[in-house]
């Protein structure tokens, strides 16, 4: 993924970062999981950050979070290209709420996770018949270095 996000970004590609927030403090007695500056609401440390662009949802859909569609729609971003976790869950809320709106869709196999390897050949095989593009991560590389 930081592969995938430093040659976007070096290539003029907006990168966004999408993370859980649920800042409902009734919710947040019950499960604090994702409340402001927990574990589970913070990006993985992993990520080498290729720009500031976070946004925070607080549902599976990152564009529960109407701030996602303003800004694709204010720098005309058509084409969205898909990593992250969990493919079975958010990434998938994500594609299917993106297709809604009408944006291009690519989804990087190599580049999302699902709770098992079987449950994510599952969702990449009902995400191709239902005709998103689905690519891996040498051919996105490929395809913005051209």
């Amino acid at each position: 993924i930081n592969q995938i996000a430093d040659s976007s970004s070096k290539n003029n590609i907006p990168v966004i970062y999408i993370k859980n927030e649920i800042r409902n403090f009734l919710l947040n007695i019950l499960n604090d999981m994702y409340a402001p500056e927990s574990p589970g609401s913070k990006l993985d440390a992993r990520l080498d950050l290729a720009s500031d662009i976070i946004l925070n949802k607080n549902k599976s859909d990152a564009f529960s979070n109407s701030a996602l569609d303003s800004l694709l729609i204010n720098n005309e971003i058509n084409k969205l290209v898909f990593t992250g976790l969990d493919l079975a869950h958010c990434v998938n809320s994500t594609i299917l709420a993106a297709d809604n709106r009408n944006y291009d869709i690519c989804l990087i196999s190599d580049a999302v996770l699902a709770k098992s390897d079987s449950l994510k050949k599952v969702k990449l095989d009902e995400l191709k018949q239902g005709g998103f593009e689905i690519i891996s991560s040498k051919e996105y590389l490929e395809s913005i270095h051209k």
